[in-house]
């Protein structure tokens, strides 16, 4: 337990440390999500926008992207590679029309490293980090609003420069932060961004450990690649199970390399939390061109991809509304808002507490709030302006009593020195020791060892200057001695720590009570039940932590999804329990569902799992279904010689399959990827074959060179991967 609690120690610690060298309310990666300043989780769901090929439709095309209600978008820049260069200047007025617009964020991305090793002209992600730094003056302040996507697509299918990846990704993230960039880090994954060789899903947490600040999301495109369900769920959902951060960066309904399971990737995007970027609104080449949203650059004329965006994709987005609070007169108070933050999603209750600086008192809400209650509750369903009102005070009179403990230890001067102070009005008191003696520290209305010290006078006012006698002052030191009772109950909490201190010091212990225990009281040198408590050291203490037995009972909900596909085994059986008791849970599918995860008040894959009582628990185990069938693949020449050879023959094997009618998809990709040939075909057999006369899907014969090919069974997870043909004349 005690080796758990300082991990759990640790791991807090760490986690606050590292949000601790970010800037204030800018936004952050906890875990696998984004998060605003304030803590809130932040789904974005927006569009993509290709500025850096239409520098004159940027505020047409923010206006339109706004209008469809997307929370936020992903522009193209470009460092001079590829295309004109976007100067620091423009990039600083992209920023600006965007918040003008009322996004939650944007992500900008540099897009000459697309297709780096295979497409001509490319740039690397180091040379795409030398742009970013180069304009750093305009993002610099941008930390709450600016997500740096560091080079779209940084490498194509060439497995030299596959390899690579990992390296080159890490070197640029750690230039970033070597240069003094907080904000969040987007990466790109490699393949053309679709990553189907897995390079970036197994490689996510070890760049994310190399990130000083673990501020970095990882971003997948979605094109044919993904043209299942399964392939989409699979991919996302290891991200979710292994706690990482992850952004569908780009998708579409259809592409060259293969016909996209749209639906899945805003099923899935969904159901684990994670942000989703169409592609994109306008402007798209003629041979993508089905990848534009709008005609015309018009938001009243979406094409059919953008129809179906609007309506799956960005009915998902939630709508924010804006909290302004204004003081009159100014510098009269102030008004907290819990929770705080100023944007809030549509229906968020706020509450807002007015309080009064010296010499004020608070007096009505006018604007969108009215009335005289403090604090008052209002309900954010509209931008709203609200403002606190305050009058001022007629100036109260307070006294300040002086004293010295012990008597006759030493004097305090008082500046000014009056029988009453105006309210608000600051005293400056200075102890000063007799012979024998040496100021220790003020107690009563002020607290501390400064000296000269300075009070303001809000109240009626007693202070005590403290003395010690000479060799009992700042030389003297005193042991602070912690017990507990009984022994495993808790912990103490010491600050400062140390346990040995100047005579003088004030020392505040905080009890944490472990599983199964309550904190009770204080004994020995220190009493009662106020936790934390402070102590003064005048000299040695030893004081006991007194904890009890948690006698409550807790109840343990376990839920089966889907339902019906599996059971979880509890151990000890009840579903009620004395709280600190350790219950073991095992999770067993039934038939061809195996356990997958767990959510709720568990998470993680670990099965079975020990867990300990402490609340009320509700955790739900989720199975995936595992089809038996598999497929293996074979062809009876490679290299093939189109001329001689006239076709190629793949023949397979299909493993445990009880299904008939079994539909086969063979595909021929380009070494980019590009879907060149698609023969679909249905068989009863386990065992057959499938040929390929060498012609694409227009009838032309291939060029010579090498190409990719995958057979799968549709509506069952493939196992062959992709494998390479020698295709020559």
């Amino acid at each position: 337990m005690k080796k758990f609690l300082f991990l759990f120690t640790f791991c807090i610690f760490f986690s606050q440390f590292l949000f601790s060298q970010l800037k204030p309310n800018q936004l952050r990666i906890d875990g696998k999500y984004l998060k605003d300043g304030s803590g809130n989780t932040i789904r974005l769901i927006g569009i993509n926008h290709g500025h850096a090929w239409y520098r004159g439709y940027l505020g047409s095309a923010l206006d339109g992207i706004r209008s469809w209600g997307a929370n936020s978008v992903r522009v193209v820049l470009s460092n001079g590679f590829r295309w004109t260069k976007i100067p620091a200047s423009e990039v600083s007025t992209i920023i600006s029309q965007a918040r003008s617009y009322g996004f939650k964020a944007i992500i900008l991305e540099v897009h000459d490293t697309t297709g780096y090793g295979d497409q001509s002209g490319a740039c690397s992600l180091d040379q795409a980090v030398d742009y970013w730094i180069e304009i750093k003056s305009v993002l610099d302040g941008q930390e709450d609003f600016v997500i740096i996507n560091i080079g779209n697509e940084p490498v194509g299918n060439n497995s030299s420069y596959v390899s690579q990846w990992k390296s080159w990704t890490i070197s640029a993230i750690q230039r970033l932060r070597n240069n003094g960039f907080t904000h969040v880090i987007m990466v790109d994954a490699p393949n053309w961004g679709q990553d189907w060789t897995n390079t970036m899903r197994y490689n996510a947490a070890e760049i994310l450990n190399a990130d000083s600040l673990r501020n970095t999301i990882f971003s997948v495109h979605m094109y044919g690649v993904y043209d299942t369900a399964n392939e989409v769920q699979n991919y996302i959902s290891y991200f979710y199970n292994n706690n990482l951060p992850l952004c569908i960066g780009e998708f579409g309904h259809y592409h060259t390399d293969g016909d996209p399971n749209e639906q899945a990737i805003v099923q899935y995007a969904k159901q684990y939390g994670y942000s989703i970027f169409g592609w994109s609104w306008c402007g798209n080449s003629s041979d993508v061109s089905y990848l534009d949203m709008v005609y015309n650059w018009n938001p009243n004329s979406p094409t059919n991809w953008g129809s179906w965006f609007k309506s799956n994709a960005l009915s998902d987005v939630q709508q924010y509304y804006t909290l302004t609070v204004n003081i009159s007169p100014q510098g009269a108070g102030s008004v907290s808002l819990n929770p705080s933050g100023g944007s809030y999603t549509a229906g968020t209750q706020v509450t807002l507490t007015a309080t009064a600086n010296s010499g004020y008192v608070f007096s009505n809400w006018s604007g969108d709030l009215s009335g005289t209650q403090n604090p008052v509750t209002i309900t954010v369903n509209s931008n709203k302006t609200v403002t606190a009102n305050f009058t001022q005070q007629q100036q109260q009179q307070y006294t300040l009593s002086v004293s010295v403990n012990p008597n006759g230890s030493g004097v305090v001067y008082v500046n000014p020195f009056k029988a009453s102070y105006v309210a608000g009005e600051q005293v400056q008191l200075t102890a000063q020791a007799n012979g024998g003696y040496v100021f220790s520290y003020w107690s009563g209305d002020l607290s501390g060892t400064q000296n000269p010290a300075t009070i303001t006078m809000n109240s009626n006012k007693t202070v005590t200057a403290n003395f010690s006698q000479s060799g009992s002052g700042s030389g003297t030191t005193y042991t602070l001695s912690i017990n507990v009772s009984p022994t495993g109950g808790g912990v103490v909490y010491l600050n400062p720590s140390g346990g040995v201190y100047t005579a003088g010091t004030q020392v505040q212990l905080t009890a944490q009570a472990n599983s199964g225990y309550v904190f009770s009281n204080w004994s020995g040198d220190l009493s009662g039940t106020q936790n934390p408590a402070t102590v003064v050291m005048d000299t040695d203490k030893v004081i006991v932590a007194n904890f009890e037995r948690d006698t409550s009972s807790y109840t343990l909900t376990i839920n089966i999804n889907p339902e019906g596909c599996g059971t979880v085994i509890i151990n000890p059986p009840g579903g009620i329990y004395t709280a600190g008791t350790e219950v073991e849970l095992s999770a067993v599918g039934y038939g061809l569902y195996e356990f997958d995860f767990w959510s709720g008040d568990l998470t993680g894959n670990q099965n079975p799992i020990v867990i300990t009582i402490d609340s009320n628990k509700n955790i739900t185990a989720n199975f995936v279904y595992r089809p038996a069938a598999t497929i293996s693949v074979s062809v009876d020449k490679n290299p093939f010689y189109i001329s001689k050879d006239k076709e190629i023959v793949f023949s397979y094997i299909i493993s445990d399959n009880t299904n008939n009618n079994i539909k086969l998809n063979l595909r021929i990709y380009d070494i980019k990827m590009n879907l060149i040939r698609e023969i679909k075909q249905y068989t009863n057999n386990s065992v057959g074959t499938i040929t390929w006369d060498g012609k694409d899907n227009s009838g032309f014969l291939v060029r010579p060179g090498i190409y990719l090919y995958k057979l799968s069974i549709e509506g069952i997870k493939k196992s062959n991967k992709l494998s390479k043909i020698l295709v020559l004349n």
